[in-house]
């Protein structure tokens, strides 16, 4: 008897590790074919650093529309839609929060990474950055990338512009 409860309580704290929100991971786009690979490999590590502290949900896993696929959906998305194609995405498997971006590679070891966080729950991008990151450092960012979503979610950015005053 409690063996079974003990099994029971192990069952119920596996299924609370995943409390938290849910997480839409987009493959990061690129614009030229010399970055494609640098692309797949942004995407596959941001992933597994977010899996760490999220659950996270891929392109994959996004239900087909009538007469194409999520992928396809997302590869003619428009790059001023680009959030927007997120959100949507992202809703279709009911994720509270995308990630993705763009990726150059710029020469053999450095990436320069635009990545953005949209909120699902506001349909508004909540963070958006642009990252230079060398070989040496791309352990660094994608630790950064799960802390920074981290406070995202709980709430730590003000979606205030913060230019300041305009005219």
């Amino acid at each position: 008897m409690i063996r079974v409860a003990l099994l029971l309580t192990i069952s119920l704290f596996d299924s609370l590790a995943y409390a938290g929100p849910v997480v839409f991971v987009a493959p990061f786009r690129t614009d030229t074919e010399d970055s494609l690979l640098a692309a797949v490999s942004v995407t596959e590590r941001v992933t597994v650093a977010l899996a760490e502290e999220f659950e996270v949900i891929t392109i994959d896993k996004v239900p087909d529309f009538e007469d194409y696929d999520a992928r396809v959906y997302l590869e003619s998305c428009p790059p001023n839609e680009y959030a927007g194609c997120l959100y949507v995405l992202a809703s279709r498997v009911d994720a509270q929060f995308s990630v993705g971006g763009l990726v150059k590679q710029v020469g053999s070891n450095a990436k320069e990474i635009d990545w953005i966080v949209v909120d699902g729950t506001t349909t508004e991008v909540a963070l958006a950055l642009r990252v230079d990151v060398t070989g040496d450092e791309e352990e660094i960012f994608y630790g950064g990338v799960a802390r920074t979503l981290d406070w995202v979610v709980s709430g730590g950015v003000d979606m205030g512009d913060m230019r300041g005053p305009t005219l």
